[in-house]
């Protein structure tokens, strides 16, 4: 269960790309460095009341995740096989949310709430796009203009901004140190904070600042926030 948890807490950067409005999504599609940027820049790796990203997703929380998507299923407007790409969505959404948490509240009641609120967004927007199409969404293979299909479209956008990061990746690599490259070649791997930290022998709490401080201030200046701002990346 607990190396599940850890799966999926490590996982739900992933979760970002199948978040954004009105943009259909496929599978199959992982770009070069997506958690490692998003590690520095999407997501914080400490929590108000000592809640760490690899103590975020515990077993009770991961049941909250998990009803709330089942709830979602159950509506109707949700296929089965949306089930895990939805608690992604969940995971991601907790993890957004977490520094408005306020440690003298319950942090099950304040998860089980995010997750509501954000599964009744889900429902709204899955609603309005079936009203705009009369049906599920429209195919990937719906061919436009010049022949090419809306999924060969998705596909050539999904090409530059693959192209674009890992270009990014590396000119950060470059920038710097030989220790903190090392940080990153293995965020790189997939592995998350914890992992990280073993794989290295080093504390969780080195590999946090070196990332949230010097790695991020070094991005900064390589010019990744701001593509990153400009939805290239």
């Amino acid at each position: 269960m607990e190396e599940q948890i850890q799966k999926n807490a490590a996982e739900a950067a992933k979760a970002q790309n199948n978040e954004q409005q009105g943009k259909p999504q496929r599978k199959g599609t992982r770009r070069p460095g997506d958690n490692f940027l998003d590690a520095i820049y999407k997501f914080e790796t400490s929590y108000p009341g000592g809640i760490t990203a690899d103590t975020l997703f515990d077993e009770r929380t991961e049941r909250i995740v998990k009803g709330q998507a089942d709830a979602l299923i159950v509506t109707g407007l949700f296929p089965q096989h949306e089930r895990d790409d939805i608690q992604q969505i969940l995971r991601l959404a907790l993890m957004h949310e977490m520094s408005n948490y306020d440690p003298t509240r319950d942090r099950y009641s304040f998860a089980a709430n995010v997750c509501a609120n954000y599964g009744k967004n889900l429902i709204t927007k899955r609603s309005q796009e079936w009203a705009r199409t009369n049906g599920p969404l429209v195919s990937l293979e719906t061919p436009l203009d010049g022949g090419d299909t809306l999924g060969d479209m998705i596909e050539a956008a999904d090409s530059r901004r693959a192209e674009l990061r890992a270009a990014a990746v590396a000119r950060l690599l470059r920038a710097l140190s030989e220790s903190d490259r090392a940080i990153c070649e293995v965020l790189l791997d997939g592995l998350n904070i914890r992992q990280t930290a073993k794989r290295l022998r080093v504390s969780r709490t080195t590999i946090i600042y070196r990332i949230g401080v010097v790695i991020r201030a070094k991005a900064d200046e390589c010019g990744i926030a701001d593509l990153k701002k400009e939805g290239l990346l």
